[in-house]
């Protein structure tokens, strides 16, 4: 075995050897990714099967204790009824707990394979459409949260003691970036020029957990694919010889990047990535 090949290897056992604690996961993209990689599908799903056949083992030992049937008919029913019910919620969070195991391998398993092929490209060196992976310091940008702050402290200035400084006249400016980009929190890893737009609905977390996990020390991984190095291009509102293809295809991204230009959010050369996976180690 080369020394290339041993050094991978020993990655991947210790990349899988780690705790991780994901906290965001886009399924579609995952599967779709993790199909396309030899032997990927399958090894996560017999990987899940392993879990779930000791799980199932030990809750079928659990449930073989006999017992007698001497019932009235009304209790029959009645428990009939509550076994259905706890039959369902145990299905349900089955589905779940399958959901989960499965996703947590299949992160792991992505990785390895494409480290194999060493198709796992590092944030500093990626480039339009490599699947790409950062590890830093990270900050959240959350474009609802911030108006809604921003409207609460015009709302109560007297109260916070506070003077309006034109907080008035940036509402417009922030409910425009709020509304073009609903549902979505941004997380900024300045060191690495790289900025993660993410789904709110992809989040394992709860929205209050997530803006406390601001302050924790830890760095923060992200698997994800680079859709973008932004160039100066991409700020320009000027609308060159065609206006009418500016206007319908091209303004409204700009405007948005020009905007979050000047929140010092994105710059030329960030880096615009998809997660595919959001983790901590």
């Amino acid at each position: 075995m080369s020394k290339g090949n041993r050094n991978r290897k020993n990655k991947r056992n210790i990349n899988r050897n780690k705790i991780k604690e994901v906290i965001y996961v886009d399924e579609p993209a995952l599967n779709s990714i993790l199909s396309q990689l030899d032997g990927g599908l399958s090894t996560a799903i017999e990987l899940t099967n392993q879990i779930l056949s000791g799980n199932q083992e030990q809750h079928s030992n659990s449930n073989n204790t006999g017992g007698s049937l001497g019932f009235s008919g009304s209790s029959v029913a009645h428990n009939t009824n509550k076994s259905n019910a706890i039959t369902q919620i145990q299905q349900e969070m089955s589905q779940e707990i399958i959901k989960t195991i499965y996703n947590d391998h299949a992160i792991n398993i992505v990785q390895e394979k494409l480290l194999e092929k060493d198709n796992l490209v590092l944030s500093d060196k990626a480039k339009n459409g490599d699947i790409t992976k950062v590890k830093g310091e990270f900050v959240f940008f959350n474009p609802r949260d911030l108006l809604k702050t921003i409207n609460f402290m015009i709302e109560n200035k007297e109260l916070l003691d506070i003077e309006d400084n034109g907080f008035a006249k940036v509402v417009p400016f922030f409910e425009f970036i709020e509304s073009s980009l609903a549902n979505t929190n941004i997380i900024v890893f300045p060191s690495k020029k790289s900025v993660i737009i993410s789904k709110n609905e992809n989040f394992r977390i709860t929205e209050a957990q997530l803006k406390m996990i601001q302050a924790r020390e830890s760095k923060m991984t992200v698997l994800g694919t680079t859709e973008k190095i932004l160039t100066y291009d991409d700020f320009s509102l000027d609308p060159g010889d065609n206006e009418t293809e500016f206007m319908t295809y091209k303004a409204s991204s700009k405007l948005i990047n020009f905007m979050l230009k000047e929140l010092e959010i994105l710059d030329i050369n960030s880096k615009i990535i998809f997660p595919i996976a959001i983790y901590f180690e």
